[in-house]
Parts: structure tokens; C-alpha cells; sequence
């Protein structure tokens, strides 16, 4: 099975009033395509009122705002006032990590090392941990993944740590040579993480109890962090 990838690098840029957009997922050429539902990027400079990507009478759109400070925003679209649902903020390093959502539950790496996960309709912390987060040992920079298994966490302080959906409790970690920035593609049977200076690892989902040495990596690696999946090769 051939997995769709696409970097927002990729994807074509709208040059718009007061924001830059790109459509990753939708019924436009050169996206992934979709019937029934679309999702995009868009950056809003400084100062700069966030707009919707677009307006449908009889569907819904939420727009996740993740400001650089440290803060994700819920908003309702359908409201011109008033339109704030709720607000995350993470006290210490940025937001540099994209957020994940799945079944209404969205998680968050944060600079402070913090993995975090609310409802996506209320901001309720879904984790009974500590301060109801997971803790790693340092800035979360990589986008999180997130499947029916487990989320995905990329960490600088150089593991893949892989959590309970659940729960937030550790499933199992994967301990790499170097800080990992970049996000993991995962697959059913294998999770491919790139490694800086070393290259892709293809590591078998559910068992990270093994060291670098023990698997070859793909040194072809392009510098842009984009890895398409297809019958078990990476380019």
C-alpha cells in the first residue's frame, strides 16, 4: 500500500490578503486528494486578523491557531464575534510542533518538553498523568503523528517515544544518535524516523529495544524532510 505523503513545502502557495495559504488535503490538483473533507496551512503575519480558508453553509470548519509563543487557539468560524472556544497556553520554549487530532482528542508537543492532550471541543485534559501531561527531556520540535496505536513523539532529547492514545503512558521508546526534529512516518508494521547525520531508520512498530547499529539506514536522504512510503522503500 502506497501511503500519500505531502510537505507543506510541496503544496502550492496562495499568496492572499493578510496570510500566505496551502492546501494539503482536498479535491485540488496537486493535493491529497479527498472528497469529503480538506485541511490547510495558513500563516498569518504579525498583527494580521486570521480569516477561514473558506465558508460552507452546511458544514463545519475549526481552525487550530498556533502562535509561536506558546499558545493554541480553538475557534469557531461560524461566529464573526466572539469566536475564541478555547485557549492552550504552554508556559515555557514555543510551539514549534504541529499539533495532532484524532477522535476528538488533539495532542501537543510543546518546547517545554511537554506532550499534552485535550478534547478538541472543550480543552479538557484527557491524560490522568502528573499535570496531565507526558514529560520528556527536552524541546519538542518535530510534528506529532498520531494513529490508533499511539502517538508519536520525536524528541530532542534523542528518543521516539511512543504513547498510550489513552492514557499517555509510555508504550515504548526508541533511543536514536542525535536530536530528532523531524516527524516520523508510521505505518501499521514499521515507523521510519529520520536521523540526522545518519538517515532513515525503519524500526518495527511495537518494539523499540534495539540500538542504530542493529538496522541500516538509507544515507540518500534528502535534506527536506519529505520520506514517501511505498512496499517498504524510502526516497
Amino acid at each position: 500500500m502506497t501511503v500519500p505523503i505531502l510537505h507543506e513545502d510541496e503544496a502550492e502557495r496562495l499568496d492572499l490578503p493578510g496570510r500566505q495559504l496551502r492546501w494539503l488535503v482536498s479535491d485540488k490538483p496537486h493535493t491529497i486528494a479527498a472528497q469529503y473533507c480538506s485541511a490547510c496551512v495558513i500563516r498569518v503575519p504579525p498583527g494580521e486578523k486570521v480569516r477561514p480558508a473558506h465558508s460552507h453553509p452546511n458544514g463545519e470548519e475549526v481552525i487550530f491557531v498556533i502562535s509561536g509563543s506558546g499558545r493554541v487557539v480553538s475557534q469557531d468560524v461560524s461566529k464573526d464575534y466572539g469566536n475564541t472556544a478555547w485557549e492552550l497556553m504552554i508556559p515555557k520554549g514555543g510551539l514549534d510542533s504541529t499539533p495532532a487530532l484524532y477522535e476528538n482528542t488533539l495532542y501537543i508537543g510543546g518546547g517545554d518538553g511537554n506532550v499534552y492532550a485535550v478534547s478538541a471541543a472543550n480543552r479538557e485534559p484527557q491524560w490522568s498523568l502528573k499535570d496531565s501531561v507526558f514529560k520528556t527531556q527536552g524541546p519538542i520540535h518535530a510534528d506529532l503523528a498520531v494513529d490508533a496505536d499511539g502517538v508519536y513523539v520525536a524528541c530532542t532529547d534523542s528518543r521516539l517515544y511512543v504513547l498510550a492514545r489513552a492514557t499517555g503512558r509510555l508504550k515504548w521508546q526508541f533511543y536514536a544518535s542525535a536530536a530528532l526534529t523531524q516527524t516520523p512516518v508510521v505505518t501499521k508494521t514499521v515507523v521510519y524516523l529520520p536521523i540526522p547525520g545518519q538517515g532513515v531508520a525503519a524500526i518495527p512498530n511495537g518494539d523499540g529495544a534495539f540500538n542504530l547499529r542493529d538496522f541500516s539506514c538509507d544515507n540518500r536522504v534528502s535534506p527536506n524532510p519529505v520520506y514517501l512510503i511505498s512496499t517498504g522503500t524510502t526516497r
